[in-house]
């Protein structure tokens, strides 16, 4: 089967025991893992509740085109995750649930993947040029609850449901068109964000190796918070920084691993266009092959990143 989003997932060089214990005592544990004992977090609350809690609900969390007045505060992408956190549980993608993801650069993506976080369902990136034979094939694979694209990925998901012997409950729409034929399982973005539509979602607690993310390579699971905290302190990024992630950098990498890395350090993430936005403090871009470029004032540093291979079927 074709692997969810074809792009790579990072490698980090391996830290040192003691790199490694100060990140993990960054995060907050319901349960702390030791030898012998399975380790509990809360995802959603490490990366989004916590900052709210800290009193730094009104620092801008998340910056892209076609957000309200530009961008979402930290207390407003709280409360936007919630609510689709809660109309996703609504629709079938309760805790362990997959929810199939087929967007572009775009904020919808990174915010889909933080309520699948936030309920315990496990999100799965699609390429956006994935035919219907492979997105047949991952349907079958994947078998997820709910399916998460664009108003025109219509055509390509129909054949692909034709082709497929599963078929999710239901299918939220990005930008649906008005007055356009809708398939009974079809939900419009925005309903699915209406206030009062679904209780909003709270934050579930789950073991460190839960799944929350299928890419190729292998899952994304609760306990690699603590690689992604690392993740961050490698790219150089603080608390307060503005941190600009390209196009170019591959969108399922910026959506499971790069966002929510830069969420944990207290940094602004901005969703850029093809031009770098002025005024950022660090960016990231032109992922190729194994290696993607960190830009940090005025120095250049090249990352290693890992290819993964396709998830067996």
């Amino acid at each position: 089967m074709p692997a969810p989003d074809d792009v790579p997932r990072p490698a980090t060089e391996t830290p040192g025991d003691a790199d490694r214990e100060a990140a993990a005592r960054s995060l907050t544990w319901v349960r702390r893992p030791r030898p012998g004992v399975t380790g509990s977090l809360s995802p959603g609350y490490l990366l989004l509740d916590r900052v709210v809690v800290a009193g730094e609900a009104d620092r801008p969390a998340l910056v892209a085109p076609g957000l309200p007045e530009g961008s979402w505060s930290c207390a407003e992408l709280l409360d936007v995750a919630a609510r689709l956190g809660g109309a996703l549980r609504a629709l079938g993608a309760g805790t362990g649930e997959r929810v199939l993801v087929r967007l572009s650069a775009r904020p919808e993506a990174a915010l889909t993947l933080l309520a699948c976080a936030r309920t315990g369902a496990v999100a799965v990136p699609v390429a956006v040029d994935a035919s219907a034979e492979e997105l047949a094939a991952l349907l079958d694979g994947a078998r997820p609850a709910v399916v998460v694209t664009g108003s025109g990925a219509a055509e390509v998901l129909a054949a692909a449901l034709a082709r497929a012997g599963h078929a999710p409950a239901q299918h939220v729409v990005v930008d649906a068109v008005e007055g356009a034929p809708a398939a009974d399982r079809d939900v419009a973005w925005e309903l699915a964000l209406t206030p009062g539509a679904a209780p909003p979602a709270e934050s579930v607690v789950v073991d460190e190796d839960a799944p929350l993310v299928r890419l190729a390579g292998g899952d994304v699971v609760a306990g690699d918070l603590v690689d992604l905290v690392l993740l961050a302190r490698r790219l150089g990024v603080e608390a307060g920084d503005v941190v600009a992630v390209t196009p170019a950098t591959g969108w399922a990498v910026a959506r499971a691993t790069l966002v929510p890395a830069l969420l944990l350090a207290g940094a602004t993430v901005v969703l850029a266009g093809d031009e770098t936005p002025t005024g950022a403090d660090v960016v990231v871009r032109g992922a190729a092959g194994d290696a993607v470029e960190v830009v940090a004032g005025d120095a250049a540093t090249t990352l290693p990143w890992r290819a993964g291979d396709a998830l067996p079927a």
